[in-house]
């Protein structure tokens, strides 16, 4: 099973829209997803549980059940599972780093999101795992 944890310590830089698309794209490609909702606002989990027909399966969590929740999932042979993470410190983003098999660092085109986003990026290195930068809500020109 693949996991793909979404991070970001500044709110408000589209990671939940990210993860919620993550999770509905790969379950159009027929994969079983699991989108593990661990944001206090619980936004992912109130947009997927208003969807009609089938999807992904969405559930609330937090930083220190997701290691349980994916050896869940494995036993429920889910396919993939997305970590919508709190936008906080590396505290609690370290549990879905640590899970994960890969890292996306949602960052907005601003001083204060780059800064934020240094600290976290380094954690991603001294954890020795894999992350890639999203850069989200940049301007056109």
């Amino acid at each position: 099973m693949r996991t793909i944890a979404v991070i970001a310590r500044k709110g408000g830089s589209g990671k939940t829209t990210l993860a919620v698309h993550l999770a509905l794209a790969a379950h159009l490609r027929g994969r079983k997803v699991l989108l593990a909702d661990a944001d206090a606002q619980r936004s992912a989990v109130e947009v997927l549980r208003g969807r009609q027909g089938p999807g992904p399966e969405v559930v609330e969590s937090s930083g220190s059940k997701l290691f349980a929740l994916q050896l869940s999932a494995v036993r429920n042979e889910y396919d993939t599972m997305i970590i919508d993470t709190p936008a906080v410190l590396e505290e609690e983003l370290s549990h879905s780093i640590v899970v994960s098999d890969l890292s996306l660092l949602v960052i907005r085109p601003t001083f204060l999101d780059i800064a934020a986003a240094l600290q976290t990026a380094e954690v991603i290195r001294r954890l020795r795992k894999p992350g890639l930068i999203v850069l989200n809500q940049a301007p056109v020109a």
